[in-house]
């Protein structure tokens, strides 16, 4: 039980420090957009102390700028195996935020809505857990890669890939459970591979994009 206290102390000292880090690099940022950091701060750290809290909301909007140092996730090395749910917001989305999901190995659902994300982040692939895929307007691209990366999360139930820039579509043939998926606003002209496999219960959403045919019932 010491060296497990020991160990807990050691990794909370390791969180303190890279949060300190974090806020230390805002330090010259106005007033109200290094709040957002502070906040984000706060809650990271009452995440990890209390592994009750199985959800982690970090949301870094601000109305009055438009500058990325406002918005970028901390570089961690915390484990967050307990969280179950993670939602992002307004995230400017750099090699640190890839990072920063490593510590998230039991996620369930993840959400990452209105930010810069441009590829499908590495650390989802590992995600065996994942049942919700929410990452509704960024600016994500797909390529052969990771459609097929996307297309291998059979436990997926849920996925909004809405007001994205997709260019390429998985294969959700291999989703059996899959329930909702919102493709709307990609650009996408082909329908989506695999769906004619899935429940008939399936919510779907293609609306506004440039389909060329629609396959008969």
């Amino acid at each position: 039980a010491g060296t497990q206290l020991t160990n807990r102390q050691r990794a909370l000292e390791k969180l303190d420090a890279d949060l300190h880090s974090f806020l230390m690099a805002k330090e010259a940022l106005p007033r109200g957009e290094r709040e957002l950091a502070v906040n984000a701060a706060k809650a990271i750290r009452r995440c990890w102390l209390d592994k009750r809290e199985s959800t982690l909301t970090l949301g870094f909007h601000n109305r009055w700028s438009t500058r990325a140092q406002t918005s970028v996730l901390p570089l961690l090395s915390a484990d967050f195996s307990h969280v179950r749910e993670l939602h992002l917001d307004s995230v400017e989305w750099t090699a640190d935020a890839d990072a920063f999901l490593s510590g998230f190995a039991n996620l369930e659902t993840l959400k990452i809505n209105n930010s810069t994300l441009e590829r499908l982040p590495p650390k989802v692939s590992e995600m065996s857990r994942l049942k919700t895929l929410d990452l509704q307007e960024n600016k994500l691209q797909l390529d052969q890669q990771s459609a097929t990366t996307l297309g291998a999360l059979k436990h997926l139930t849920r996925i909004d890939l809405a007001k994205n820039p997709l260019k390429v579509l998985p294969d959700f043939s291999a989703m059996a459970g899959l329930d909702y998926l919102d493709l709307s606003h990609t650009g996408i002209s082909d329908w989506p591979k695999g769906l004619q496999e899935n429940t008939p219960w399936l919510y779907l959403n293609l609306s506004h994009n440039h389909l060329k045919a629609v396959p008969e019932a």
